[in-house]
């Protein structure tokens, strides 16, 4: 009996080498060549301190999560990317070149880039700085870069560029209108909304999700609310109003549109304040003179009231 079983472990043994002598040696062949990139921001221009995230695959072996920033800012056309070290190169055969913005150093898989919109910051920002009006009007932009991607195929070497026109599955909202107060409220004054949640009865963002660049799918748990840490004054002009702000979502503009939100603000002496109905405006104009209206989409302000509803 202990014959029979080394004969069988033997032969088991010499099957599975020769399984293995019969799989596909995958080379990781020599780079002959860099390989010039151009890329176009999703947000319109690529901003100082952008980084962007290259991968190339030549018969199924990478080039691993190369760093790559734009030559030139504020410019909405596409622009030369430059590595920051190694540069995406040339091997042979059929070239994918993956790319996502922004780049994080922890990235090794190109199909599990890790995305998460749930929660958000923001930074002060004046429009009109440099300027007369300066300070007259902050906004909170979103520190939350828009994810975005990018790929194209290369079938052989040459001295024409690679072009990547990066777009994104993300919507970025802007709430001009800020948050409000009535005027008789002014008990809120000089206090600061330190955060903001946003929900709804629909996907704004998936927590602890990937994203694959080889498909465009993503994997994570779907949320329905987004949270915005801000550090926004309450300043009385002829309303309190705090900053107008920015948000990141999955949720399309045409979803967005057609929703009703809950808004609820935290100020820094932890009380809060919720509007359970906001909602974009809609009305339609003739923006061309020519008859023809169109429908046109405000986000207004999101009003609240510190006054105690009357019984």
């Amino acid at each position: 009996m202990r014959r029979l079983n080394y004969l069988v472990c033997a032969a088991l043994t010499i099957a599975a080498a020769a399984a293995c002598d019969n799989e596909p040696e995958i080379v990781d062949f020599p780079i002959v060549g860099d390989l010039t990139l151009y890329g176009s921001s999703a947000q319109g221009a690529w901003a100082e301190g952008d980084e962007i995230g290259i991968f190339v695959t030549s018969d199924g072996v990478a080039q691993s999560n190369l760093a790559y920033v734009p030559a030139s800012f504020d410019v909405e056309e596409s622009v030369a990317l430059n590595a920051k070290g190694e540069k995406a190169g040339f091997k042979q055969g059929e070239h994918m070149i993956y790319a996502y913005y922004p780049y994080s150093a922890e990235v090794t898989d190109y199909t599990k880039i890790p995305v998460d919109y749930t929660v958000q910051e923001t930074y002060e920002y004046d429009p009109y700085a440099g300027t007369d009006f300066a300070g007259m009007m902050t906004q909170a932009k979103t520190k939350t870069a828009q994810f975005a991607v990018a790929k194209t195929s290369v079938s052989e070497y040459s001295s024409v560029a690679v072009s990547l026109d990066f777009a994104s599955d993300a919507t970025l909202y802007s709430i001009e209108g800020g948050i409000s107060f009535q005027p008789t409220d002014d008990v809120v004054v000089g206090k600061k909304v330190k955060k903001v949640v946003i929900s709804c009865d629909k996907t704004m963002a998936y927590k602890n999700a990937t994203y694959d660049l080889t498909t465009g799918e993503i994997t994570g748990e779907p949320v329905n609310s987004i949270e915005i840490a801000m550090d926004a004054v309450l300043a009385k002009t002829y309303f309190i109003s705090a900053s107008a702000f920015e948000f990141v979502s999955v949720l399309s503009e045409d979803d967005a549109h057609a929703t009703t939100f809950k808004v609820e603000i935290t100020l820094d002496d932890n009380s809060t304040y919720v509007n359970e109905e906001y909602k974009c405006n809609s009305f339609t104009y003739d923006m061309d003179g020519d008859g023809v209206e169109e429908l046109i989409y405000t986000w207004p302000a999101i009003e609240f009231s510190a006054t105690p509803a009357e019984e």
